[in-house]
């Protein structure tokens, strides 16, 4: 392959990388998907990083401690309403899951007594 030809592959390549953005977000979403089937306290860096597909030294890169990943986790639950998420949170008085709007802490209670 000539020099030109290369630099075009690599170029290409590299467009359809994931951004350090992106990549985070992706993960984020990951542990948001798996606090919801396994539960909030289940999250750890192996089982994002399983969940994901990718290593745990990646999801501590790009997500941060533990605690950091929780506290994200429990943001991206209250914006995206994941009432199963924020009820954990609740439950274990997280004081991210205490900010969650009225009408989102009353769903969780539906929720709880519907359960």
């Amino acid at each position: 392959m000539s020099c030109l030809g290369y630099c075009v592959k690599t170029y290409y390549d590299n467009l359809m990388k994931p951004t350090t953005k992106e990549r985070a977000a992706a993960l984020l979403q990951a542990a948001l998907d798996l606090a919801a089937r396994q539960g909030w306290q289940s999250l750890t860096h192996e089982s994002i990083a399983a969940a994901a597909g990718v290593s745990p030294s990646l999801v501590k890169v790009r997500l941060g401690t533990i605690a950091a990943v929780r506290r994200a986790v429990m943001r991206a639950a209250i914006k995206q309403r994941e009432v199963r998420v924020v009820a954990q949170g609740l439950a274990l008085k997280d004081r991210g899951a205490r900010r969650a709007d009225a009408a989102l802490r009353q769903a969780v209670a539906d929720w709880m007594l519907s359960a």
